[in-house]
């Protein structure tokens, strides 16, 4: 028998069933169509990520300690993994669970993070 092909996933607690999501129908985006204002037009919590990195900038920036690896592994990138790409909780036929949608996001943020302020090697 055949195995029935969903038009939709379904959700499991906030979570898409990936055994139920046919490749077929994942969306994915041409390369260089993923902008950020997008991103936050479908995902607005990343806009409250990037409202907590702005908020730390100040202080990262002065402080002698700062490690812009460490802060971005440690507080930054298990969230955006969360919310972005494919090991993400969105919907699989949204453009959030594209790779260029990750990498955008990615780029985006990383680049808000103020760099290294420590000598030697980094922490992250």
């Amino acid at each position: 028998m055949e195995p029935k092909i969903t038009t939709t996933p379904k959700k499991c607690a906030s979570v898409v069933c990936m055994a139920d999501v046919h490749p077929r129908l994942m969306r994915f985006s041409p390369v260089g169509a993923v902008t950020w204002e997008g991103l936050v037009n479908e995902c607005p919590a990343l806009s409250v990520v990037q409202d907590g990195i702005l908020a730390r900038q100040s202080a990262m920036s002065k402080s002698a300690n700062h490690c812009a690896n460490s802060f971005w592994y440690s507080s930054v990138k298990p969230i955006l993994t969360h919310m972005i790409g494919g090991g993400s909780m969105a919907h699989c036929d949204s453009v959030l669970c594209t790779s260029e949608a990750y990498d955008v996001a990615y780029d985006h943020l990383w680049n808000l993070v103020p760099d290294c302020n420590h000598g030697g090697m980094c922490w992250g």
